[in-house]
């Protein structure tokens, strides 16, 4: 009996979690994606950040989906601690293509100086990423507005 309930539990979850994940809101996969871009830098998994990222990915200053990588790559070789917080603004949908505005705040350590590497405490930074919808899915292919603090710049840590 308690065999047959816990079978049922588990056919449930995994039920509710799969409805969720593809008959779910347009927008609450958005925010899932973001969700789960933000606990990957958080864990400096460069993998799990780039599992959402369209492979034609193109920043704003023109940098590619590879050298993207590879420059989030060595910044989380070179950098301890690193935390992110991200406040989702906004969502907008339209049809195949969407926006998504975040307020975040990027900080972390480095020969044992603190940094606020994007934003600040009382001043976080606005990003856009851009996002389109195809076969697989929502994928990020363009973010804008990311640049480094003014204290990281300066090399002034906390």
């Amino acid at each position: 009996m308690i065999k047959k309930a816990a079978i049922g539990l588990v056919v449930i979850i995994v039920l509710y979690v799969g409805g969720s994940y593809f008959f779910g809101s347009e927008e609450s996969k958005i925010r899932d994606i973001i969700e789960d871009a933000t606990r990957a830098v958080n864990n400096e998994s460069v993998g799990d950040l780039f599992s959402d990222v369209a492979l034609e990915f193109q920043d704003a200053s023109g940098i590619k989906y590879l050298p993207a990588r590879y420059i989030m790559t060595n910044f989380f070789n070179q950098t301890d601690n690193v935390n992110l917080r991200v406040e989702i603004a906004s969502v907008n949908i339209n049809g195949k293509e969407s926006t998504a505005e975040l307020n975040l705040i990027l900080s972390g350590s480095k020969g044992g100086n603190s940094y606020h590497i994007l934003g600040e405490p009382d001043n976080p930074t606005i990003i856009v990423l851009r996002l389109k919808k195809g076969i697989t899915g929502w994928k990020i292919h363009r973010t804008e507005n990311i640049k480094p603090s003014r204290e990281f710049i300066s090399g002034k840590s906390n």
